[in-house]
C-alpha cells in the first residue's frame, strides 16, 4: 500500500480586492491569508491487491486483481465579498470598484451536506461597514466542501495463446457515490449567496479490455 500527503502551501499577502493597494499595518495584517490554492489536507491512498482467493477462483494467473485509489482533500478557502454597486448597498468605500469587505461577526460556517445546498451562514453573520471604509473580514478565512472519491478498478489477464493476451477491466468511479460540492457563492448580493454553485460527477462505471501481444 502505498499513502502520500501533499504539504501545505505558505500563506501569502492577498492582493486584490480591498487590498490590492496595502496602506497600513492593520490592513496588512488583514490581507496574510491563506492561498486560494491552499489545502490543510490532501491526502490519498492507493493500493494494489489480490482478491481473496475462494471469492472469485481461476486457473493460476487468470484471477481478478483489484487496484484502487482513495482520496481526502480539504476544500479551497474563499472570502466573502459584495459585488454590487455603491447604489446598489455594495462598495462600501466608494472607490467605484464594486468588490468589498463586510464585517463579519464569526468565522464559522456549517459543514453537513444539507448546508452546502441551504447556505453555510447564519443570519446577520455579515453587516455593511462605516460607509467609506471596508469591513473587518480577513481574507480567505472560509472553506469551500472537502473532495472525497474512492475509485476501484478489478481487471483479469487471461492468456489467449503463448504471445496473445486479453485484459478485462471494470471500473468504478466515486465507488460510494460522495457527494462532491463545489464553488460556495461567496458574493452578499447573489440570490444563492452562501450556497454550493457545483457539483461533482456522482458515480459511475465503466468496462473496457485490451488485447496485448
Amino acid at each position: 500500500m502505498e499513502t502520500t500527503t501533499a504539504v501545505s502551501i505558505p500563506r501569502r499577502v492577498t492582493t486584490c480586492g480591498p487590498f490590492s493597494s496595502v496602506s497600513s499595518i492593520s490592513s496588512l495584517k488583514r490581507a496574510f491569508a491563506s492561498c486560494n490554492c491552499h489545502l490543510v489536507i490532501n491526502h490519498s491512498w492507493n493500493a494494489i491487491v489480490w482478491l481473496v482467493r475462494w471469492l472469485v477462483k481461476f486457473r493460476d494467473g487468470e484471477q481478478f486483481k483489484n487496484s484502487g485509489t482513495s482520496i481526502y482533500q480539504s476544500g479551497y478557502p474563499f472570502t466573502v465579498f459584495t459585488g454590487a454597486s455603491f447604489a446598489g448597498g455594495g462598495d462600501y468605500n466608494a472607490d467605484g470598484d464594486n468588490y468589498d469587505f463586510p464585517n463579519v461577526s464569526s468565522y464559522h460556517q456549517a459543514t453537513s451536506r444539507s448546508a452546502y445546498v441551504t447556505g453555510i451562514f447564519t443570519a446577520g453573520q455579515f453587516t455593511a461597514p462605516t460607509p467609506g471604509t471596508n469591513g473587518n473580514e480577513k481574507s480567505n478565512q472560509f472553506r469551500n466542501a472537502p473532495f472525497v472519491q474512492s475509485n476501484v478498478t478489478l481487471y483479469k489477464d487471461t492468456r489467449l495463446t503463448e504471445r496473445l493476451n486479453l485484459q478485462f477491466r471494470f471500473e468504478f468511479y466515486n465507488l460510494f457515490n460522495h457527494p462532491n460540492f463545489q464553488n460556495i457563492q461567496g458574493d452578499l448580493s447573489a440570490g444563492n449567496f452562501g450556497v454550493a454553485t457545483a457539483e461533482t460527477l456522482p458515480r459511475f462505471w465503466q468496462i473496457g479490455a485490451k488485447i496485448t501481444f
